[in-house]
């Protein structure tokens, strides 16, 4: 009699028990949807820092090409300034080949005139 008392109190919890498939599901779904939130904020995390390095890569490569045009200015100045020598020595030899080597022509600055790109020169 006990027994049956015992089993039919128990049936209820036993039917719940077989059939709580339902919890299991639920529980599983929230453990996922707890370990997608942790997955989300990692990735917010590495995206915040991912785009940390990128303006800093953006930076340095702004850097990089301020410095590159400052020696192309440097290396087209150089050049500016090699033509004119150039200019200037051809210049200066023609006035010596023309007076004939002598040492008795115009002093430089006495009737000789080279014109560079930066200008009357003598």
């Amino acid at each position: 009699m006990f027994r049956n008392l015992g089993t039919s109190l128990l049936d209820p919890w036993r039917r719940w028990g077989a059939d709580r498939r339902w919890l299991r599901e639920g529980v599983f779904a929230y453990d996922l949807q707890k370990r997608l939130d942790v997955e989300c904020k990692k990735l917010e995390a590495q995206s915040a820092a991912l785009a940390r390095h990128a303006d800093a890569w953006v930076a340095l490569v702004g850097d990089m090409n301020q410095a590159l045009k400052e020696v192309g200015d440097v290396d087209n100045w150089a050049r500016a300034i090699e033509a004119d020598v150039t200019q200037c020595a051809a210049t200066l030899e023609r006035v010596y080949r023309t007076r004939g080597g002598a040492g008795d022509g115009p002093a430089l600055g006495e009737g000789v005139t080279v014109f560079t790109s930066f200008g009357q020169f003598f």
